[in-house]
């Protein structure tokens, strides 16, 4: 669904396309001695580069057509906030572990650690390897 290649692709398209309305639309400013031009002008402008109105979809198919985009976007928006708490859970645990084993002398730079991230064991692995390192054997 969010595929980075295809977005920069459009972006890309995109510029292009505003650099030709951009240039067409100069154009017709300087030809028609319009510094201001209307937006019945525009329209033909736009025309002229190529743009038409498309036929819009029946009422119901669009009501269809967002109504399934919306279930789609609040499902996706769901996943993506149970992942964030459970990272978060995840920081939490690994932040505490990592507290109790450390002695006190010990720095820890968050920084570096968050730039590990994914490099590596997962976090419940790392502090499951933390724990069997440093925990005396037996209990907590």
């Amino acid at each position: 669904m969010n595929d980075p290649l295809a977005a920069a692709e459009r972006r890309r398209q995109n510029v292009q396309e505003e650099l030709e309305f951009a240039q067409a639309m100069e154009r017709y400013c300087h030809d028609h001695q319009r510094p201001f031009p209307t937006w019945g002008e525009v329209l033909e402008v736009l025309r002229a580069v190529g743009y038409s109105k498309q036929n819009a979809p029946k009422a119901s198919e669009a009501n269809g057509d967002w109504q399934h985009l919306c279930a789609t976007l609040k499902e996706e928006r769901d996943r993506l906030q149970r992942e964030l708490l459970e990272m978060k859970e995840e920081y939490k645990a690994v932040r505490y572990a990592l507290y109790a084993l450390m002695p006190s002398d010990v720095e820890f730079n968050e920084e570096e650690a968050f730039a590990q991230l994914g490099k590596g064991p997962s976090l419940r692995e790392f502090v499951a390897e933390l724990e069997e390192k440093y925990l005396p054997k037996g209990g907590s």
